[in-house]
């Protein structure tokens, strides 16, 4: 089931190099080890070179610049572990700005968001986040809802394509 994941627009004519992935998050390094895991094994090998890691500060924004441009992708990780799924868009969003520096710097189409431990990652549960948070489609090439089990969707419409 993971190995079929892929990342927007990874097709491979248009990704000629490896990409030097950066994982962004809040939240701890342990609760996202399996997506690196999962970056670094079956299809996504091929085209992931490294997995680097920016934890994210809010008082501190040098340590998340800067492993922000030593990467070519960038993935926000958010865990609704602790009970939103609020990533921008809303009050007490927890990255507009992040993911605002994300999309400028790397471009839309090289930033993932992955909003983990959903109870509910279906694509009607990923449709209703999406209306109420657009930045999501207008910043990012998709978003990736996982379960508490690791069951994802993928939602990569042409809209994201813009």
């Amino acid at each position: 089931m993971l190995n079929a994941l892929t990342f927007p627009g990874t097709q491979k004519q248009q990704m000629s190099e490896k990409q030097v992935v950066g994982i962004f998050s809040r939240s701890p390094q342990r609760d996202y080890y399996w997506l690196q895991d999962l970056l670094k094994s079956g299809a996504l090998q091929s085209y992931v070179q490294e997995v680097k890691y920016g934890y994210i500060l809010e008082c501190d924004w040098r340590p998340f610049r800067r492993v922000v441009s030593e990467c070519t992708f960038g993935v926000l990780y958010h865990s609704k572990r602790n009970g939103r799924a609020f990533i921008t868009d809303v009050p007490g969003s927890l990255y507009d700005s992040h993911l605002n520096h994300l999309s400028a710097r790397l471009g839309k189409k090289n930033v993932l968001v992955v909003i983990d431990d959903m109870e509910d990652p279906s694509a009607e549960e990923k449709a209703r986040i999406l209306e109420k948070q657009p930045s999501l489609r207008k910043l990012t090439g998709g978003v990736l809802l996982f379960g508490r089990d690791k069951t994802y969707t993928l939602n990569h419409r042409k809209e994201n394509n813009n």
